[in-house]
């Protein structure tokens, strides 16, 4: 007997993965990951070294460089509880963390939300929006920081 037809979308053979930021293990979902950023769709199906892949394990971890654990949290936590609550994070400062980590691997969908969310918080002074502006490549006209 055959066994039953898998979901085209839903069936999820999803895997951990290990990443090392700024010398802290994190152990997350790569469903999240590659749905967002092309960056990491890439890295997942990066060939294995003759060690095997990377991201397996606590002593071969995928090493994100120049990101710090509170981006990486932050990212996280938008990934794992960002549709549930309204917004996740309270601050400006965090959503300038999620803006900088979702601009660096490309991912648009957060990145517009995070422009969308600063545009409401207490607002950030001209010199603050333009070094933003510069820093995430934001083009004049498209969003609050311009």
């Amino acid at each position: 007997a055959s066994s039953p037809p898998r979901h085209s979308e839903f069936y999820l053979q999803d895997e951990l993965s290990v990443f090392l930021v700024d010398g802290v293990l994190f152990r997350v979902h790569r469903f999240f990951l590659q749905r967002e950023s092309d960056v990491f769709r890439t890295m997942f199906v990066c060939p294995p070294t003759q060690d095997g892949p990377d991201g397996l394990s606590d002593d071969k971890p995928i090493v994100l460089p120049e990101v710090t654990v509170a981006e990486f949290e932050g990212l996280l936590k938008f990934l794992y509880d960002g549709g549930t609550s309204p917004s996740p994070f309270s601050t400006a400062e965090e959503w300038v963390r999620l803006l900088s980590i979702a601009t660096r691997y490309g991912m648009e969908r957060i990145r517009a939300r995070a422009l969308h969310e600063l545009e409401y918080l207490p607002p950030l002074d001209p010199i603050q929006k333009i070094t933003l502006a510069r820093k995430h490549d934001v083009q004049s006209g498209c969003c609050p920081l311009t």
